[in-house]
């Protein structure tokens, strides 16, 4: 289980998506992904998950390419302003649990990947098949971030309702034929 810290800031609080760059080993890995508020004091995971993406797969390259982009699709997952949340990928809710054929790029090990996430770490859970363990205390990665991308967006403005417009409209006709009554 390996993921990277990241702080909300500013006006832009819905996850669009995450990336991690990994290199696949003698065969494709099968892993999960997930964003989960973090504990910066203890250094865990804290309540349910915000977002899980189901079984993905790295492309089985043996690292031909180098590090491969998986990006992950959140659907504008809204979070907190000014709040500590991990995106991580894990294998411990697949049947070996192990992550042994693959690595996640830190930042050190290519200059082409892109810059961490200033605000962040790069963390990483040997808790096997125990997904549980995740919220038990992480590692911090050495000195490095994990290379990772996000992209953020600002909330939408709520539109309102047909529904809603339709009452609005009805209740100042009714408003103005009362006034008629009134004066006349």
């Amino acid at each position: 289980t390996m993921g990277q810290t990241f702080w909300v800031t500013g006006p832009e609080t819905e996850m669009n998506s995450f990336t991690f760059y990994i290199r696949d080993g003698s065969s494709a890995v099968e892993f999960e992904t997930y964003v989960y508020a973090w504990d910066s004091d203890d250094s865990h995971v804290t309540g349910d998950a915000l977002f899980s993406s189901g079984p993905l797969f790295t492309t089985d390259n043996y690292g031909q390419q180098g590090f491969e982009a998986v990006t992950v699709d959140t659907g504008s997952l809204s979070l907190n302003e000014n709040s500590r949340y991990i995106a991580f990928l894990s294998v411990s809710n697949i049947s070996s649990g192990s992550f042994d054929q693959a690595d996640v790029a830190s930042v050190s090990s290519s200059s082409s990947l892109p810059n961490p996430y200033s605000s962040g770490r790069f963390f990483f859970k040997n808790n096997g098949t125990n997904f549980d363990g995740i919220y038990n205390q992480w590692n911090h990665q050495g000195p490095n971030d994990a290379a990772f991308e996000m992209t953020f967006s600002a909330p939408s403005s709520p539109v309102p309702e047909p529904a809603t417009i339709t009452l609005l409209g009805l209740g100042i006709a009714g408003l103005i034929a009362r006034g008629r009554r009134s004066a006349a």
